[in-house]
C-alpha cells in the first residue's frame, strides 16, 4: 500500500510538471479562468449555505475552504482588467474571512504583500509617490487616533482570529496544535533516519486529528534522509522561481508569492505535499516551474469559449488557444 500510495503521488507530481508543456504560452489566461471561475463559484456557494454566525464550512473545513481561496487570490493577482481583480480579491477576502482560518488569512495577506514587493520597482514614479504617501497619512492619522484605533483594530482582530477564544486562542496553543507537536517530534526520534511510513503518522497513537504540521510530519514519515529530498525540491523551485522574476516574469512573481503563502500554511495543516485542493495542485506547479519555460513551444487553440456554448474544452487540430485579455472585455 506505501509502495502504491509513493507511485500514485509521484505520478500527480509527474503531471503538474508536464502540464507546463500543455499550457506554455497561455498561463496567465488560465490563471484568469482559475481566478475568476473560481470566485463565481464560492460567490454561489457562500450566498446559498452560509447563514451567518459560525465558520464557513458548508462544503468542508474551513481551513480546507481557506486553503482553496489561498490560491484563489494568488491567480486574482494576474488579471490584467483591475475591475474584475479586486473585485475577485475583495469577494475572496470576504469569504476568507468567514472562514475564521487564520493561517489561510495570514497566508493571503503575505501573498498580496510578496506579490507587491516583487513588483514595486516595475511601479512608474508617480505611483511609488502615491503609495508612500498614502502610507504616511494612513500613519498620521493612526497616531492621531491611537487609543480609538488600536481599540478598534484589537476588536476585530479578537473577534475574527478568536485569539482569546478558550479553544482556539492562544492560551489553547494554536488549537491544541502544540501537543501534537510534541508527540510528533518524540514520534520521530523513535525512527529518526527513515521515519515511521510515509502518509501513515495519522496512525500513530495521539495523532488520529494528525500532526497538524506539514514539515513535521514530513519529517516524522520519511525522516531525515526523505524530508532532505523534498526540501531539496522546495529549495530548488524556489532558486528558479526567483530567477524568473529577476527576469521580470508575471507569472514566476504570481508562483513565488504563492509557495511562500502556502510554506506558511504547512506550520499548521497536515502536510507539506498534498494533492487535495486546487491551490496544493498549483503549488507544486510552480515549484515544479521549468527552467526553460520561455524557450517551450506555446500550443494550440481551445475550441470551446469560456463564456456561452459548451464549458468543455476541447483540443482541436492537436493545438489549444485560449482567449486574449480583450475578451474579458
Amino acid at each position: 500500500t506505501e509502495i502504491y500510495t509513493l507511485s500514485l503521488h509521484d505520478r500527480s507530481s509527474d503531471l503538474c510538471a508536464g502540464l507546463w508543456h500543455v499550457i506554455t504560452g497561455h498561463e496567465r489566461e488560465i490563471l484568469e479562468r482559475f481566478a475568476f471561475l473560481g470566485t463565481v463559484g464560492f460567490i454561489y456557494v457562500f450566498s446559498t449555505t452560509y447563514s451567518g454566525g459560525a465558520r464557513f464550512d458548508s462544503i468542508r473545513n474551513p481551513n480546507s475552504i481557506g486553503m482553496m481561496l489561498v490560491g484563489i487570490i494568488a491567480a486574482s493577482l494576474v488579471i490584467r482588467w483591475l475591475v474584475i481583480r479586486f473585485a475577485c480579491l475583495a469577494v475572496t477576502f470576504y469569504i476568507l474571512w468567514a472562514t475564521h482560518s487564520r493561517s489561510a488569512i495570514i497566508a493571503a495577506i503575505i501573498i498580496v504583500a510578496s506579490y507587491l514587493l516583487l513588483r514595486w520597482k516595475d511601479v512608474p514614479a508617480l505611483g511609488r509617490v502615491v503609495v508612500v504617501m498614502g502610507a504616511v497619512l494612513i500613519v498620521g492619522v493612526f497616531l492621531k487616533y491611537s487609543g480609538s484605533l488600536v481599540d478598534s483594530s484589537r476588536a476585530l482582530l479578537t473577534s475574527s482570529l478568536e485569539v482569546d477564544n478558550r479553544y482556539r486562542g492562544m492560551a489553547s496553543g494554536f488549537s491544541g496544535r502544540v501537543q501534537l507537536w510534541e508527540i510528533a517530534i518524540e514520534a520521530w526520534r523513535e525512527k529518526p533516519i527513515g521515519g515511521i511510513g510515509y502518509r501513515v503518522h495519522e496512525y500513530y497513537p495521539g495523532l488520529e486529528l494528525t500532526a497538524h504540521n506539514g514539515y513535521l510530519a514530513l519529517l516524522m514519515e520519511t525522516g531525515v534522509l526523505g524530508a532532505l529530498f523534498v526540501l531539496l525540491i522546495v529549495f530548488s523551485g524556489l532558486r528558479e522561481l526567483v530567477t524568473q522574476v529577476r527576469q521580470g516574469s508575471v507569472i514566476a512573481r504570481i508562483g513565488l508569492s504563492l509557495v511562500i503563502g502556502y510554506l506558511f500554511i504547512s506550520f499548521f495543516e497536515r502536510y507539506l505535499f498534498n494533492f487535495g485542493t486546487p491551490t496544493s495542485i498549483l503549488m507544486l506547479m510552480f515549484l515544479l516551474i521549468p527552467s526553460y519555460r520561455h524557450r517551450m513551444p506555446s500550443h494550440g487553440r481551445l475550441g470551446a469559449p469560456l463564456f456561452g456554448g459548451t464549458a468543455v474544452s476541447y483540443l482541436a487540430d492537436g493545438r489549444i488557444r485560449l482567449p486574449q485579455c480583450a475578451d474579458w472585455r
